[in-house]
């Protein structure tokens, strides 16, 4: 399943150890942004008792509170930033077929596209490409590469 174009664009992309280096470093980060979201509302934000809903948090919708706080770090991180821990922590960053920084838009369907619980599973086919990358037709390239000339475009 190849899921690259044809021709590949010129791009310097990263490598698949890199793919899943950002994978585990961003679940990771992800977690602590959600903990520490709970802990500022929990803590800080409001006065009243809230552990009858932190129960139910708990007991019921445990994976979905990590799924959402996971989307949250990865739009407000992507789209936000352009980046995210894990791809900064490498030099990355995403781009679109041309080398440029990819739009928001294109961050929202990677995120949205993050809702697949297979999503994981497609960096193992040999071009290294996850669903959200040929979904939302981004690239994960070495930052080095990003092409920051805009001009040219209007």
């Amino acid at each position: 399943m190849n899921q690259l174009p044809e021709p590949l664009p010129d791009l310097d992309l990263s490598p698949k150890w890199q793919r899943a280096l950002h994978f585990v470093v961003d679940g990771v980060f992800a977690y602590f942004f959600g903990v520490a979201f709970l802990w500022l509302l929990y803590g800080v934000a409001w006065p009243v008792d809230l552990d009858p809903l932190f129960e139910w948090l708990d007991s019921i919708h445990r994976r979905w509170l990590r799924l959402g706080f996971m989307l949250l770090y990865y739009l407000a991180a992507e789209a936000g930033f352009g980046t995210t821990v894990g791809k900064l922590l490498t030099g990355s960053a995403v781009c679109d077929a041309d080398g440029r920084p990819a739009t928001r838009r294109q961050m929202l369907v990677r995120t949205l596209c993050r809702l697949n619980p297979f999503d994981w599973m497609t960096f193992f086919d040999r071009d290294g490409k996850g669903f959200h990358d040929a979904f939302s037709k981004t690239y994960v390239i070495r930052r080095k590469s990003l092409k920051r000339g805009l001009a040219a475009d209007g």
